[in-house]
């Protein structure tokens, strides 16, 4: 590991706490290592993915060059044709007319902003404070992912996830009601937020290919960049599980500085690297699931979208998505699953393994 060796300071104990605390460090932990009935912990199904994916070296999604008027036509194709019910909400959040998307004065909250590709900016929505409204930002890097992460991020601004607080600020919720939805909200409730915008991303690309605007090396690039992305987030939930399993809260000062010294002592410089970065940056654990449930179900979900014998069968799957979406604030991990796929996280994992095994099969021509 280069630069200066980690030095803990009675400040740096301070902070690395506080970050910790906010991303609730230690109950998080508990929560990944509980057995369910079966005797399978969510961490047992993170090492079970880990020994499944197979990556090749990342590619660079390939450039376009819509304007932002030729984008949102096309997005707002895309939900009339798979989701009529959302399409004119999706219409109002594009040209600024939503009131959810509104601030006080009636100036949109929606924004585009054009970024260079190797700046690493977030599109994002979400509530601020107890302003009354939402945000929607999107940086757009002039690649194919501008389209997809305006529909994914779309797909947050309908659901109910971020719906139901705007009307809990409008409506004057207690304190107590406000923050079960916000920052109190259950680990089980809190992980599923990405499963709505990965089933939508699957979705999009099948749409886009049917426009021609993709074509299946583009597909190939889009879902090696996302095991690429899904290995990345369950080696930080697993190092940070390494870490947070030799501490005890509030770390002190010792402690801390003496499990860097052991590690200094093993040449262990990838868990320092992740001690670094538990108290220098906001990704944690706790967020990193959300992306691993979302792909994790969105793969499997897809799967059996595309599996459909009939027309039918297709529209009876995008007909409960559609419902789910608007009370994902109701549910939690399990009941999600069961929502969609009437199976349990854990069966949508074996499911999910399997499929990559036999991709990996069929590669090897096994």
């Amino acid at each position: 590991m280069k630069g200066k060796k980690l030095k803990i300071t009675e400040k740096y104990v301070q902070e690395f706490n506080e970050r910790c605390s906010n991303f609730r460090a230690p109950e998080f932990l508990r929560f990944l290592t509980e057995s369910d009935g079966n005797n399978v912990s969510y961490l047992d199904l993170i090492v079970q993915l880990e020994n499944v994916i197979k990556l090749k070296p990342y590619k660079q999604e390939k450039k376009i060059n819509f304007t932002i008027e030729e984008m949102t036509a096309i997005i707002e194709e895309f939900y009339s044709k798979y989701f009529p019910k959302k399409a004119e909400e999706v219409k109002q959040i594009l040209n600024g007319t939503h009131p959810y998307f509104m601030d006080q004065n009636g100036k949109s909250t929606v924004h585009f902003e054009k970024v260079n590709l190797d700046e690493n900016r977030s599109s994002n929505v979400g509530h601020s404070g107890n302003n009354p409204y939402l945000n929607f930002n999107v940086y757009l890097k002039d690649t194919i992912e501008d389209l997809r992460t305006t529909a994914h991020e779309l797909t947050h601004a309908i659901s109910a996830h971020e719906t139901k607080i705007v009307d809990a600020i409008k409506e004057n919720t207690p304190k107590k009601v406000f923050d079960r939805l916000t920052k109190d909200k259950s680990f089980e409730s809190d992980s599923i937020c990405e499963i709505e915008s990965h089933i939508i991303e699957k979705l999009f690309n099948k749409f886009l290919l049917s426009k021609g605007i993709m074509n299946e090396e583009d597909i190939k690039v889009y879902e090696n960049s996302e095991k690429i992305s899904l290995v990345s987030e369950l080696s930080l939930i697993r190092e940070e599980r390494d870490v947070i399993k030799c501490l005890s809260f509030p770390v002190t000062q010792e402690d801390l500085t003496a499990l860097v010294e052991k590690l200094y002592k093993d040449k262990n410089f990838r868990l320092i690297d992740r001690i670094k970065k538990m108290h220098d940056t906001s990704r944690n654990s706790e967020h990193m699931f959300r992306y691993v449930v979302g792909r994790v179900v969105a793969d499997v979900w897809f799967k059996r979208f595309e599996e459909c014998e009939t027309n039918k069968e297709r529209r009876e799957m995008l007909k409960i998505f559609q419902n789910y979406l608007n009370k994902t604030h109701e549910l939690d991990l399990e009941s999600a699953c069961e929502e969609l796929l009437g199976l349990d996280f854990t069966s949508i994992v074996e499911d999910y393994c399997l499929g990559k095994i036999s991709d990996i099969k069929t590669q090897n021509n096994i």
